[in-house]
């Protein structure tokens, strides 16, 4: 069987000052006052292992195809974005034109379409 701590409860009549610090931090759910020898989870700030020197023939072949396909990707994936923008910059300019034409238009119809009373006004 598994035997579990509880946190210390505080006794009626102690306050907040005095609560344990186990109490504390099941209160308010933060463990930022633990110490780093107590954390529950250890740190390494070593870097990552490098890679070794010599490395076999097969390996180095792939990591230069490999490379050298991230390369050819990336390239046709940059052609192919300002490709995209320009199309969507020109259709966007093609767009507004149509728009202001339809406004001007509109704006046209509606002006001639206005009842004029007797008097001379709209």
């Amino acid at each position: 069987p598994k035997e579990t701590t509880e946190p210390e409860v505080p006794q009626a009549g102690q306050g907040e000052d005095e609560v344990p610090q186990a109490s504390k931090s099941s209160l308010n759910g933060s463990a930022a006052h633990i110490p780093a020898a107590e954390s529950p989870v250890e740190r390494i700030d070593s870097p990552a292992p490098a890679p070794s020197k010599k490395e076999s023939p097969v390996l180095e072949s792939w990591r230069t195809n490999f490379e050298a396909d991230i390369k050819e990707r990336d390239e046709k994936e940059e052609k192919r974005r300002a490709e995209l923008e320009a199309t969507a910059k020109k259709e966007l300019e093609t767009w507004y034109t149509h728009y202001k034409t339809q406004k001007a238009t509109k704006s046209a119809d509606n002006r001639a379409e206005v009842p004029k009373d007797p008097s001379g006004k709209a």
